[in-house]
This record gives C-alpha cells, sequence and structure tokens, in this order.
C-alpha cells in the first residue's frame, strides 16, 4: 500500500497524507515524477510497460512514479529508478527541467546524463517487460505510431521544449 503526501496546487504538502488509491478533494494533488535517461550519443532510455499493467500496458515510456509520503521528487525519483531498472543515481545527478500540473497530478521532469548497458538494466516485473534506447526521431515515430504512453508529460509542447533547452545545456 503506497501513502502519499496531498499537496495544494502551489506544490506545497498539506500536512494530510493519502492512500495512493484514494480520491482526492478539489484543489488537492499528488506528486509524480518523470526521468528521461540521457546517453552520450544523445539517445533516450525508455522502458516498456508490462502487459500486466491495466493503464497502458505496453505502451513505451520513461521511468517515473508517484511519490510517496514524506519524499522529495528527487528522491522518489532515485527510488523509482532502482525498483523498474536497477539503475543507480544519486539525487544530485536528476537535473529538474520541467514542472506540470494536470488534474490531480502535479509532475517533476528530470534528465540523467548516464551511459547504461541494457544488458545490466534490471527490469521489475509486473512493472517492465523491455528496454530500449532510442534517438529523438525515432521517439517522434513512437509517438506518431501510438507506441508511446499517451500520459508523458514529454509530448506536451512546452515539457518537450525544455526538455530539449536542457539538453543543449548539457551539451
Amino acid at each position: 500500500m503506497e501513502i502519499c503526501d496531498v499537496y495544494n496546487e502551489k506544490g506545497e504538502r498539506t500536512g494530510r497524507v493519502l492512500e495512493r488509491s484514494q480520491p482526492l478533494a478539489e484543489g488537492e494533488y499528488r506528486l509524480v515524477v518523470g526521468v528521461w535517461i540521457v546517453n552520450s550519443k544523445n539517445e533516450i532510455l525508455i522502458t516498456q510497460r508490462s502487459p500486466e499493467k491495466k493503464f497502458m500496458p505496453n505502451k513505451w515510456e520513461n521511468t517515473g512514479g508517484h511519490v510517496q509520503a514524506g519524499e522529495t521528487g528527487r528522491e522518489a525519483m532515485v527510488r523509482e529508478l532502482a525498483e523498474e531498472t536497477g539503475i543507480e543515481a544519486a539525487p544530485d545527478e536528476l537535473i529538474l527541467f520541467a514542472t506540470t500540473k494536470r488534474p490531480s497530478y502535479l509532475g517533476e521532469e528530470y534528465i540523467l546524463r548516464k551511459d547504461v548497458a541494457l544488458e545490466h538494466v534490471r527490469l521489475q516485473p509486473g512493472e517492465t517487460c523491455d528496454v530500449r534506447w532510442v534517438t529523438e526521431e525515432i521517439f517522434d515515430q513512437m509517438i506518431d505510431s501510438g507506441e508511446i504512453a499517451s500520459s508523458l508529460s514529454i509530448i506536451q509542447p512546452e515539457v518537450r521544449a525544455a526538455f530539449k533547452e536542457a539538453l543543449a545545456k548539457l551539451a
């Protein structure tokens, strides 16, 4: 059972905590995080959602998840990354490049610059079933063909622009 802090629209903790499946009141939010791992060739690491997932099975996405009660976004991202892929990262390696707001969710998007051998990625049963590196061009083709999870913030033009700007700064 995952317990999450409840946030207000300013991204401040309200002091309330709820089980992840419990509904939020109007004006309340959960914090979610995502990380875009980019290697030295500027390829993006994506994972395929398990066919067992109820929401968007078999779609490709970046690593991410819900921030649990008491965690910061960076701490949650480090935890999710290790759980879903076995990839280790320190919180200060994650570069925040965008924040998002959707009904019931506030989001933090990070970039992690890291070369990772695919054979060292450890997929989490029930969560992920495959992993691959893709170029931005192939990623865009996968969006157009419906292979990418439609919930990804990176699909939003403003988040995509912030991603490209952050990548340019890292080059």
